[in-house]
């Protein structure tokens, strides 16, 4: 799982790749025509996945400040269909990767909005 720093402030932020997918052109822009799109595909042709989809990476974060550590998670619409790096899960790769070194047990707790 690649990952990438980010610092604002003194507060440094883990960018982690969470999944990624295709999302059909049609589906997604349903009033952007055919023709409209290739000009994007000729100066952009890695924001593609085929003639007819765009690529879409999903990240989320880790944010370790004052003796705890957030994730942001924004997740993604049920109608995207996604593939998860691990285990079809992202928290499987979290808890294999990240969890261990960053988190003690006694010190992790979900919370959902």
């Amino acid at each position: 799982m690649a990952e990438a720093k980010l610092t604002v402030g003194n507060v440094e932020i883990l960018v982690m790749h969470d999944a990624e997918s295709a999302l059909p052109l049609e589906m997604t822009f349903p009033h952007v025509t055919a023709q409209d799109w290739v000009p994007f595909k000729e100066k952009y042709p890695e924001a593609f996945d085929g003639p007819d989809n765009l690529r879409a990476h999903f990240e989320c974060y880790l944010i370790p400040s004052q003796g705890q550590t957030i994730l942001v998670d924004t997740g993604s619409a049920p109608m995207i269909p996604i593939q998860a790096p691990s285990r079809d899960c992202w928290a499987a790769a979290l808890r294999e990767n990240y969890y261990p070194n960053l988190l003690p047990p006694e010190s992790r707790q979900a919370t959902s909005t």
